[in-house]
């Protein structure tokens, strides 16, 4: 994990409107691996809590930077 990751992994996301309109849109684009992603943030873990649950996932961290800038996950902190 390099330097970015380990910062972004301390970061804490809650779902925004958006992404929960997102995870009700019966046409999404997200894969299922991201609309999974999405539907677990809870706004109080920490990216990096995820991360041992979600090994399967793999790239996490990526998926977690794209449903940020597709504005459906918003930073609590």
């Amino acid at each position: 994990m390099n330097e970015d990751d380990l910062a972004y992994s301390k970061l804490i996301f809650a779902t925004s409107i958006a992404g929960f309109a997102e995870l009700r849109n019966t046409k999404s684009l997200l894969s299922l691996q991201e609309r999974t992603v999405l539907t677990l943030i809870d706004g109080v873990c920490p990216v990096s809590s995820y991360l041992p649950y979600l090994s399967a996932f793999q790239p996490v961290i990526e998926k977690m930077k794209k449903l940020e800038k597709l504005g459906y996950l918003r930073r609590t902190v």
